[in-house]
């Protein structure tokens, strides 16, 4: 009986450890500070991006990556970031997990994992802030921007000045056009009536006008007859 369960026992760690080196065949090798696989920065782009993450590192000690995927293949984003953190310590044992940026555009998802040393100078409520109002926006269009922008978010965090931009989100912009629009909508609908309105006005007077001078002329005419 003993022997049956130190067997089965041994056949459950294998199965984990066979399923653990899969899910990390999945994850992309952190090459450096930069990793596109998503392909969506170009190489100038990339390459001012290294250089800004490089010299943070080499003036603070503390790394920050970002990573761009072209999907999660089905994970949460949450729990991806998490296992890239573990994957990256493992492959890099004298390195910590400072923070971690994930952006996959093909699902609009945006993480930033902070290592627990880092945690107090990048809150969570400062960390939503700069994925929702520095990412998120960019992200149906100039996702290279967006990105910029948050790893400069996350650096400013880090040195204590981080100013959040003001929230201008795709919809309260459409809802601003909208109302714009139905304002102008309904202001050349007025004009037009007022104009429509006078216009008719002139009408009848140059109609009544004509009539009686009409009758003026008859009247004149039939006097001197």
């Amino acid at each position: 009986m003993l022997a049956a369960r130190s067997l089965l026992l041994g056949l459950a760690l294998a199965f984990a450890a066979a399923q653990a080196t899969a899910q990390d065949q999945e994850l992309p090798r952190l090459a450096g500070h930069v990793v596109d696989e998503a392909e969506v920065l170009s190489p100038d782009t990339e390459a001012r991006l290294i250089d800004l993450l490089s010299a943070h590192e080499t003036a603070t000690g503390n790394q920050v990556v970002l990573v761009t995927l072209s999907s999660l293949r089905g994970h949460d984003i949450s729990d991806f970031a998490q296992r890239l953190c573990r994957y990256w310590q493992g492959e890099n044992p004298d390195d910590h997990c400072g923070v971690l940026l994930v952006v996959v555009p093909s699902e609009r998802a945006v993480r930033i994992e902070v290592a627990d040393p880092l945690a107090a100078a990048l809150p969570e409520e400062t960390r939503r802030t700069i994925v929702r109002r520095e990412v998120l926006p960019f992200l149906d269009g100039e996702v290279a921007t967006g990105i910029e922008q948050g790893l400069r978010g996350i650096l400013a965090a880090l040195a204590g000045g981080y100013i959040p931009p003001p929230e201008h989100t795709p919809g309260a912009l459409t809802r601003t056009l909208g109302i714009a629009v139905s304002f102008t909508v309904a202001g050349i609908y007025l004009a037009t009536l007022v104009y429509a309105l006078l216009h008719r006005r002139r009408q009848n007077m140059a109609e009544r006008l004509a009539r009686y001078a009409s009758d003026g002329a008859v009247e004149g005419a039939s006097g001197r007859w």
